[in-house]
């Protein structure tokens, strides 16, 4: 052996002695390097010359060796950390101090939460952020509260162990707004229980049932009994024969009963039959009874003079007749329009053998188009179905707080005209009317699509007539009916979603004129509320959501791919 492999031994060797001194992990990787160099060491001494200089390959070994002796001498002189050291520099350090930051927020934050419901509940402060507000109490009835200037009150009867119960808390936040909307008017809890003759001691001779009101006008003694049954809307459920309850008319009915109690003379409208008219439907009925109309079935033969019309009703209501007026019936009504009465009318589809009565509305520069409108133009009807038309409103005094703010439905209905040629006492103003593109189709017609003949529009849908002269004004009202007794007060428009039941009750206090205020708060609906589209708005929802949407995916995620890319 000669030097040169003895001194590369001795080096070793010393390296060994020094990795005794490591931490175990050190040494393991010492003793991998040791192994690594003995195999360069003899693969070098093969092939080095024999002389005492060192070989080039001699300084690598010799620098790895005494990196891994400093490493190892670095770890085993480093004092170690004791444990109260380490805590205490953990609550010092940058993530500590972020966690505690959003630890102290949640708690603040939850406290302001607590006192803020505390001050809430304190002070009775509810506020409703539906997109309808459903339990807050209507303008309506707030403008029919500021007009109350007698002392009224209203007595709630339930249970007092009941009195904290949801239906309790439910109809509790409702008319306990009507005192912060008037002092005059008060609200009181009696127990049915306690005092079993309560009701009987308010002149109320029905059975009374928990959670019924009994509204009382302190200032002239007059009181009204609203029922439970009057409240709460049901539903029958023809699989399994029960009944649910879809809703509550609890608004609607104190409005009601505030209104016959501050009420001295009540309006009544006679509804006119004898001539195939249709039944007026529920939901008018409902609104005529909550507004205190009594509404009495009468036929014009039985009345000689329109003296004795003016007397007996404020207005009449003509619902879609199918046979003719007689000649005297038809100048028992010019009478009674010239001398200052007040008529609803909805008219028929089928016109052709109404000779008279189209003579009638002519005379007040109405005219009838025979046929169903269609609309040409998909703005203005219900989607896929052109023979739903939604009308445009002209603004008065009738319309003006529906238009612009709820869609009025007309379904199936004939076309009216407003005659160039009228008499100077009469003034037509338009309330409805359709597109420049709607056309009128005859009953007979096998396709719906217009055709050559057909008439054109635009067409009006409601029109409000005055005779005007030295002694009184005589009102009227005319909306086209629609075929198989459709209405554009038909039931299933006359929920709140639609202006249907405005225009309704904006029609019926026109025609009383003061005599009498309408209450055209719709019961609250435990249902979910039903979107309505036109048919362009429809269109353009489809391809919002299965063109456009997805698109903006896809040219996102195309962005994201080449941004990374961009990056790498």
């Amino acid at each position: 052996m000669d030097e040169k492999d003895i001194k590369l031994d001795a080096d070793v060797v010393s390296a060994k002695n020094e990795t005794e001194k490591l931490p175990e992990d050190i040494e393991k990787k010492v003793e991998e390097t040791s192994s690594d160099i003995k195999d360069v060491v003899e693969k070098a001494s093969e092939k080095a010359p024999e002389n005492k200089n060192e070989s080039d390959d001699e300084k690598p070994v010799k620098k790895v060796v005494k990196k891994a002796a400093k490493a190892g001498e670095g770890d085993s002189n480093r004092p170690k950390e004791k444990v109260g050291e380490k805590i205490g520099k953990s609550y010092t350090s940058r993530k500590f101090k972020g966690g505690a930051y959003s630890v102290v927020l949640s708690v603040i934050a939850i406290v302001v939460v607590i006192v803020v419901n505390l001050i809430f509940t304190k002070l009775d402060i509810n506020i409703d952020l539906t997109d309808n507000h459903k339990y807050d109490i209507h303008q309506e009835t707030k403008d029919l509260l500021a007009n109350v200037t007698d002392d009224i009150t209203i007595y709630y009867l339930i249970q007092s162990a009941n009195e904290n119960d949801t239906q309790t808390e439910y109809f509790s936040r409702f008319f306990k707004q009507y005192p912060k909307e008037n002092a005059n008017v008060k609200v009181e809890y009696k127990d049915p229980v306690l005092y079993p003759g309560f009701a009987k001691e308010k002149g109320i001779a029905d059975e009374v049932m928990e959670h019924s009101f009994i509204v009382e006008n302190k200032t002239n003694g007059k009181t009204k009994y609203v029922g439970y049954r009057d409240i709460i809307q049901t539903e029958l459920d023809y699989t399994t024969y029960q009944s649910t309850i879809t809703g509550f008319d609890i608004e609607g009915q104190l409005d009601s009963a505030i209104l016959y109690c501050t009420t001295q003379t009540l309006p009544v409208a006679l509804n006119v039959t004898g001539h195939g008219e249709q039944m007026l439907g529920s939901s008018q009925t409902s609104l005529l009874e909550r507004s205190n109309i009594s509404v009495v079935d009468t036929k014009l033969i039985t009345y000689s003079s329109y003296t004795q019309l003016l007397d007996a009703c404020n207005f009449m209501i003509i619902n879609q007749p199918s046979s003719d007026f007689t000649d005297e019936e038809i100048q028992l009504l010019k009478d009674y329009m010239t001398n200052g009465g007040r008529l609803l009318i909805n008219t028929g589809i089928d016109s052709e053998t109404l000779t008279n009565f189209r003579k009638f509305l002519e005379y007040y520069s109405v005219g009838l188009v025979d046929g169903i409108v269609f609309e040409g133009d998909s703005n203005f009807c219900l989607y896929n179905r052109p023979f739903m038309l939604i009308p445009s409103m002209y603004l008065s005094d009738i319309t003006t707080n529906i238009r612009n703010k709820k869609l009025v439905i007309a379904p199936y209905v004939a076309g009216l005209t407003v005659l160039s040629e009228k008499r100077d006492e009469v003034s037509v103003t338009k309330l409805l009317y359709t597109s420049d593109t709607s056309y009128s189709k005859a009953l007979t017609a096998e396709v719906f699509q217009k055709e050559d003949g057909d008439p054109i529009g635009k067409f009006y849908v409601g029109v409000q007539v005055e005779e005007t002269n030295t002694e009184n004004t005589g009102k009227m009202l005319v909306y086209s009916s629609g075929y198989q007794g459709n209405s554009i007060f038909n039931d299933a428009y006359m929920a709140d979603t639609y202006g249907n039941v405005d225009l309704f009750s904006n029609s019926i206090d026109y025609l009383v004129d003061g005599v009498a205020k309408t209450v055209s708060v719709e019961a609250f609906s435990a249902a979910e509320d039903v979107l309505s589209f036109t048919q362009a708005k429809a269109s353009r929802l489809a391809l919002i959501m299965i063109f456009a949407v997805p698109l903006a995916f896809i040219v996102i995620g195309i962005l994201v791919v080449v941004m990374r890319k961009r990056k790498q």
